[in-house]
């Protein structure tokens, strides 16, 4: 009877070992195989998707800030459409300043400079009212909780 169940072990054992042998070798392996370049054209396209996605998203930004001035301010059509021109060039003097410079200073006073010119764009599409609503507006999601008291 031990007999029998050494013979089947051994068996089966062997059974599994020949189920996890390696497949055999094709004459190219991965390892002699050269790497695959990227070609420039290969280069040039993918850089043109990631603008292109870039471009989108900038506009998707620009339409959503539009909307949101659109139900506080009570824009026109007009109003709302130069305002998601005015945020689309904005957004994409962003990216210029991010491409340019590596030097987070730099790029820190550019946005600045950037965001700074904001106010006035929007105070040539904006009636008085709806630029001090704005203004209010702006001061209360920079600074929640108010001016600061002096102590």
């Amino acid at each position: 009877m031990k007999f029998v169940i050494l013979i089947t072990s051994f068996v089966f054992l062997s059974f599994a070992g020949l189920c996890q042998q390696a497949p055999p070798k094709t004459s190219q392996t991965k390892s002699s195989a050269k790497p695959s370049k990227i070609t420039p054209q290969r280069q040039a396209q993918a850089q043109q998707l990631r603008e292109k996605k870039s471009n989108e998203l900038r506009m998707d930004r620009s339409k959503k800030i539009a909307d949101k001035m659109t139900d506080s301010l009570g824009l026109s059509q007009t109003q709302r459409a130069d305002i998601i021109n005015i945020n689309a060039g904005i957004e994409q003097q962003k990216a210029l300043a991010f491409k340019s410079d590596t030097s987070r200073a730099i790029v820190g006073r550019e946005l600045q400079r950037i965001e700074k010119g904001r106010d006035n764009l929007y105070k040539s599409v904006l009636t008085e009212k709806q630029y001090q609503i704005y203004s209010r507006s702006k001061m209360n999601l920079i600074n929640p909780l108010g001016p600061k008291k002096k102590e």
